[in-house]
């Protein structure tokens, strides 16, 4: 009986384990799907802030339906209830209460806002200075390394030999993806260095609500993240020239692959330690990310493209099957 029960609990530790995988390769090939966009766009002179709006939109309409659909209150004795699990949540690293949840899910998506909003902006700011080798790089090392730091000083997420390795590898193909040919190579210009940080932050605050609130709260933390954007995007859309259709419209298809990268990546964090998941999120992006650029834009892959390729197959091996 005893070792049925301990096969039956494996069985089902492979099974939700397998789910969150899947939900990671979504979240992927979301992240994915807005690269490829805006290297569609490049050369059409957006409006950066108009785009960035536009895609919050559409994510804050989205997100708000699932809020209303999903019946998500905010009530005063939910309030109080954050409020005295506040300071016991994180000594003792538990969950919030079911009334607690949205309370945090909104204080912790208004913060979020912030550095999405300027990761969104230092991004473009950063493939018009640096080119879209240097960003991309910038980008996914943010990924790879943040996120995984701030889970180990945090909560000690000590990935086992197999998976370190992995991580050495997948940092390995950043690296090897940086430095092309005609482009600007890795410096450290104030775009850069902002972009990093705030891009790993943003990711991170994904991690920081999947560990203290329950799953259900998940539209409305995205809510709160999308329009504390959007209101702060709008002041430099109104001092900025006339928007264009154009410009609306890019921003409204990237808004909804943006969105729910997002919603896909909390469902994966919900087994998959922080030390696996970002680094699988930012090279499997980054490595479709390469394969799609020589299927759709023509683009010619060089000795060290494929080389970053194999680095990052080796190392989605290493993090998906160690321990």
């Amino acid at each position: 009986m005893a070792v049925r029960e301990i096969f039956s609990v494996k069985l089902r530790r492979s099974f939700m384990l397998e789910g969150c995988m899947t939900y990671l390769i979504f979240a992927t090939l979301c992240s994915v799907s807005i690269i490829l966009f805006l290297r569609f766009s490049e050369g059409m002179n957006l409006n950066r802030y108009v785009v960035t709006s536009a895609n919050y939109l559409i994510a804050s309409v989205i997100t708000l339906f699932l809020v209303l659909k999903g019946d998500i209150l905010l009530d005063s004795d939910g309030m109080w209830s954050f409020l005295t699990e506040f300071w016991d949540v994180f000594r003792n690293s538990k969950t919030f209460s079911n009334a607690a949840s949205p309370w945090w899910a909104l204080f912790l998506g208004v913060i979020a806002g912030n550095f999405f909003f300027l990761a969104f902006i230092y991004y473009q700011k950063s493939l018009k200075e640096s080119g879209v080798a240097v960003t991309g790089v910038i980008g996914k090392l943010s990924v790879v390394v943040l996120p995984p730091f701030f889970a180990l000083v945090l909560w000690l997420e000590i990935p086992g030999p197999i998976r370190c390795l992995g991580i050495v590898f997948a940092i390995i193909s950043v690296l090897l993806s940086g430095k092309k040919t005609g482009e600007s190579h890795l410096k450290p210009s104030v775009a850069v260095i902002l972009f990093f940080m705030f891009s790993g932050f943003a990711e991170f605050f994904n991690k920081l609500f999947q560990k203290y609130a329950t799953i259900s709260t998940r539209p409305l933390f995205l809510f709160a993240v999308f329009s504390t954007a959007l209101v702060i995007s709008m002041p430099f859309v109104i001092r900025s020239r006339k928007p264009r259709w154009i410009e609306v419209g890019i921003g409204l298809v990237v808004g909804v692959p943006n969105l729910f990268s997002s919603f896909f990546l909390i469902s994966a964090l919900n087994s998959v330690p922080a030390s696996v998941a970002f680094p699988l999120y930012g090279i499997g992006s980054l490595m479709l990310m390469s394969i799609g650029g020589m299927l759709l834009f023509k683009e010619i892959l060089d000795k060290k493209d494929w080389l970053m390729i194999a680095s990052a197959v080796v190392s989605i091996a290493l993090l998906s099957g160690g321990n």
